[in-house]
């Protein structure tokens, strides 16, 4: 069902927050499944609206809509469909946030920010000044509450965005790099903020190529030119890869490093200051012992040992696989 408070509702919060929904499985007030349900997407005058089969995950039919249009003309639409059972609700807008630059005005200051932003998630009137002044505190903008969010720093800017992300309580968040081009002990303090939303509950997906940040998380899934080439914990995907990883630690890590280029063998090399991550297959046998005595010809001191794959070497070697298993079909 719906009405016209649900469908300014949704309409709202398109407009000013969402970029796109994903198909995500709903059920109606007496719990049984549906059939079909509207999506939103905005465009550069409304809102496109696609009626989505949830069994198939085929699109039915796309609409697009602008924010004058009646409710009537959306039911009217949906109406021509009545073999579905087809839900329309705020429920569907405050269950995700996708956070965009999450800043919704740079000319407003962070306080102006955030109540504009309460009103666009439909946050109860007398939830609003409190739920505001408990996220300013929380993620330490107090100082900054009179200030141009244009006039904030990156890592203020990034807090601000998550603030306002986070403001209506949504049970799924979805950050696309959010710590890019913060400084570390930001960076480090945004992702204590994430651990403390998950353990409150939220469900959160990140994307980052940061990979001191995806061990961090408790599930990954690894991505090779938009295809997922490998998924798991950060554990198990180390103890899943196909290649022993040899680190080499040398005097001259540079000649070293093109002495190993040579040997066939070898799937990678990644240098690391003065280390060498060196990647080979473990149907290779005796990997330590074919480095060490490659190494043993130069004039120069190395110390070789057989370490634990890290995310790094684990996302070399599938996607290394995946381009390899690519050229030969």
């Amino acid at each position: 069902g719906m009405d016209e408070n649900q469908l300014t509702g949704v309409t709202s919060n398109v407009k000013g927050i969402l970029h796109e929904m994903e198909f995500v499985k709903l059920e109606n007030n007496d719990g049984d499944n549906i059939s079909a349900a509207l999506f939103l997407d905005t465009n550069h005058k409304g809102f496109d609206a696609t009626l989505t089969d949830l069994n198939t995950g085929e699109v039915v039919d796309q609409i697009q809509l602008k924010a004058t249009d009646s409710v009537t003309y959306v039911e009217e639409w949906i109406e021509k469909y009545p073999d579905e059972d087809i839900i329309v609700t705020e429920e569907i807008a405050s269950k995700l946030n996708l956070q965009s630059s999450g800043i919704s005005n740079e000319d407003l200051t962070v306080k102006e920010n955030l109540q504009f932003v309460s009103e666009i998630y439909t946050v109860a009137r007398s939830k609003r000044k409190p739920r505001v002044n408990e996220l300013v505190g929380k993620f330490n903008l107090t100082a900054q509450l009179k200030q141009r969010a244009g006039t904030l720093s990156g890592g203020q800017k990034q807090r601000l965005a998550l603030a306002a992300a986070t403001l209506h309580e949504p049970s799924i968040l979805l950050l696309d790099e959010p710590t890019s081009a913060v400084d570390p002990q930001n960076r480090r303090d945004f992702w204590e903020i994430l651990f403390e939303l998950a353990d409150n509950g939220t469900t959160i997906l990140v994307s980052t190529h940061y990979m001191d940040e995806a061990e961090r998380c408790h599930s990954l899934a690894i991505l090779d030119k938009g295809v997922k080439v490998a998924d798991g914990t950060p554990k198990e995907l180390g103890e899943g890869i196909d290649s022993n990883v040899i680190e080499v630690v040398a005097s001259d890590p540079n000649k070293a490093r093109l002495c190993l280029a040579n040997q066939e063998i070898i799937t990678s090399i990644t240098q690391l200051g003065i280390r060498l991550r060196v990647l080979i297959p473990k149907t290779v046998t005796g990997a330590l012992e074919l480095v060490q005595q490659s190494l043993a010809q130069l004039d120069t001191q190395a110390r070789v040992e057989e370490v634990t794959p890290g995310l790094e070497d684990v996302f070399v070697a599938v996607t290394d696989s995946r381009r390899q298993a690519l050229g030969s079909s």
